[in-house]
């Protein structure tokens, strides 16, 4: 493993032949070759070791810098990954907000109109046993008159007539009602 001439007993390699790298010379292969090959270039292998040295050195400094721009670069990628999450989550956050207050609005105006509606029932089903209390009172005052129409008398029956005429204008459904009755009590006569 000495750097020693195998053909020239005892002469070092302080050669490097560029052109067959796999090559070490002593000083006379080295003449020898060049008469052979004159273009072939020759380094001494100092020479040779520092730059192949410095080319790695250079190949390694660049690396590095690779490698930090890839670290960097991995980061930003990151963070740009964990941003656009976070706006992402944030947009859809903001719509199922949105959407659940629009529901919830939705749900308060269609209770609303539930509350209102059955107030109103309420209040058509007082008016209409208001109505039918009404109604059958007169028509227990009708039969009556009906059955004695000579207790009652013409004033008797005028007044009975105008009153239900005068609720029959305030409802128009009793309206109906009163003058189906009032005419059958006529056309009974």
């Amino acid at each position: 493993d000495e750097l020693i001439c195998d053909i020239h007993a005892g002469a070092p390699l302080v050669y490097f032949c560029t052109d067959l790298p796999e090559r070490l010379l002593c000083s006379s292969c080295a003449l020898i070759l060049k008469k052979k090959h004159p273009g072939f270039r020759f380094v001494e292998i100092t020479e040779q070791i520092k730059f192949q040295k410095n080319h790695l050195l250079d190949l390694q400094a660049s690396l590095n810098v690779n490698q930090k721009s890839i670290k960097s670069g991995r980061l930003e990628i990151e963070e740009n990954y964990r941003r656009n999450i976070d706006s992402i989550t944030s947009k859809f956050d903001e719509m199922i907000h949105f959407l659940q207050e629009k529901r919830q609005e939705m749900i308060d105006g269609v209770q609303k109109c539930l509350n209102e509606n059955q107030n109103k029932l309420q209040e058509i089903n007082k008016l209409l046993e208001t109505v039918k209390r009404t109604v059958d009172t007169y028509l227990i005052q009708f039969d009556n008159v009906e059955k004695n129409q000579h207790i009652y008398g013409r004033r008797g029956l005028k007044t009975l007539f105008k009153l239900t005429q005068d609720l029959a204008r305030s409802d128009p459904v009793l309206k109906e009602v009163l003058y189906f009755e009032e005419s059958n009590l006529v056309l009974k006569k």
